[in-house]
């Protein structure tokens, strides 16, 4: 429940409230559909608002795509859940970005959107360029989702660091960093 919580407040406060971007590296498999499915429940209940959600990851679709062929070995909640996307995507509009040019186009949205992006750990792929983009603003908010292990730009966030280095360039973190501790109770922090 505590997940719950901080989670809609987080994303509330960066999409409504501050105006800003929500940046969510993620693993590939498992933890982007996982983030997905979490998201649009939230909006289902009425607890988060219409997002724009933007999959940045071309392996996350095809991840994605077996698991919607495989419906029938899903449980209910994820299949009623699914369903009610289907009939009501007016307001939770979720796009998985391909190719490059599309991925580099979301640097230029400074607000209202939603980026699940690879690597869950932020040391390689597309997620580095939306840091590098984001992490300096303070109307964007940073969810970290899974472990990161040490010796990671995703570590070093969740560490609090306060300058990082990103393809050679110096980046103030002035973003608000959520870090999900992995356990499955889903516990979600902020950190000052």
């Amino acid at each position: 429940m505590k997940l719950q919580i901080e989670l809609i407040h987080a994303i509330n406060n960066t999409l409504i409230h501050k105006g800003g971007n929500i940046i969510l590296p993620a693993f590939t498999v498992g933890r982007t559909q996982d983030l997905l499915f979490l998201l649009v429940d939230l909006h289902r209940q009425g607890k988060l608002g219409p997002m724009n959600i933007y999959v940045d990851s071309p392996m996350a679709l095809a991840a994605t795509e077996i698991t919607l062929k495989h419906m029938a070995l899903l449980d209910k909640e994820t299949t009623d859940i699914m369903q009610w996307l289907k009939t009501h995507s007016q307001h939770i509009k979720i796009r998985f970005i391909q190719d490059v040019e599309e991925s580099m186009q979301l640097n230029d949205v400074k607000q209202g959107a939603v980026i699940i992006s690879a690597s869950g750990m932020c040391d390689a792929g597309r997620i580095k360029h939306h840091l590098k983009y984001n992490l300096s603003r303070p109307d964007c908010t940073i969810l970290i989702t899974g472990f990161q292990a040490a010796g990671t730009l995703g570590r070093r966030l969740v560490d609090g660091i306060k300058r990082v280095k990103i393809y050679g360039q110096e980046i103030s973190v002035k973003a608000d960093i959520y870090i999900r501790l992995v356990d499955y109770r889903h516990t979600l922090i902020k950190l000052a």
